[in-house]
């Protein structure tokens, strides 16, 4: 990835998959289905090392960038 978007890897700046798709995604899933009323998720870091393309370094990855989420809603 490029440099630029090495903060999407840093917990500390709170841009991460989780926080970003996941609740958007969810958010579709309710309006579609109806409310979610049972959420079983799991996240795990697959690739713990990203290299930045544009510079030619490695950047380690502190947050989650595979999640599993299996819910149910009222419908």
């Amino acid at each position: 990835m490029p440099s630029g978007h090495d903060y999407f890897n840093k917990a500390s700046f709170g841009a991460n998959l989780l926080t970003i798709s996941v609740g958007h995604t969810l958010d579709l899933v309710e309006a579609v289905l109806g409310a979610i009323i049972e959420v079983d998720a799991r996240m795990e870091i697959l690739w713990p090392n990203v290299k930045l393309t544009d510079i030619g370094e490695e950047s380690s990855r502190e947050t989650a960038d595979h999640v599993d989420v299996l819910g149910k809603t009222r419908s």
